[in-house]
């Protein structure tokens, strides 16, 4: 496996890897990046500031198959966007955070009309960071016509995440 990553901090401060903005902070912080993977292995698929915390990022997958003689180029991006709204209503909790996200992946840019889109709505609890949160969410996952035998589906999933 080979990797690179590229990242401009443009507003001056480093930009942390976790996705709320725990801290608060007043004046907004962001980064731009780009990053290179290559890897030859079996697996095939994307993994997946003031209280405003937001990222997004452009994936492209190629997918070289030595057993079958095949390319497949696959594309996703998403968008996902959080806010402690504690900072416009006094009586909402500090440590409650709500967040949403759109995705969208086109697991083969050769076949039309064939994306997969997720609507996110997310209620994060931080009891202590990132290290103890609680989180419950709905994803609406909209399926396109090209994939036969799938349909649209919703999910709610509820998490407790420790990590120590």
């Amino acid at each position: 496996m080979y990797m690179g990553r590229l990242q401009w901090n443009f507003l001056g401060e480093p930009v942390p890897f976790t996705g709320s903005d725990l801290d608060g902070r007043e004046d907004p912080i962001g980064s731009l990046a780009l990053a290179f993977v290559t890897n030859r292995s079996g697996y095939t698929r994307f993994s997946q500031a003031g209280g405003l915390a937001w990222q997004q990022e452009f994936h492209f997958k190629r997918i070289l198959d030595f057993v079958n003689s095949g390319i497949t180029d696959m594309a996703g991006n998403y968008i996902q966007a959080g806010y402690f709204f504690h900072h416009l209503l006094s009586w909402i909790p500090s440590p409650l955070e709500i967040a949403m996200r759109y995705s969208i992946h086109d697991p083969d840019l050769s076949v039309q009309n064939d994306p997969l889109n997720e609507y996110s709505l997310a209620i994060n609890w931080f009891f202590k960071g990132h290290h103890n949160k609680l989180t419950a969410e709905v994803n609406y996952f909209h399926i396109q016509q090209a994939f036969a035998g799938l349909t649209d589906e919703t999910q709610f999933r509820f998490q407790w995440d420790i990590s120590f």
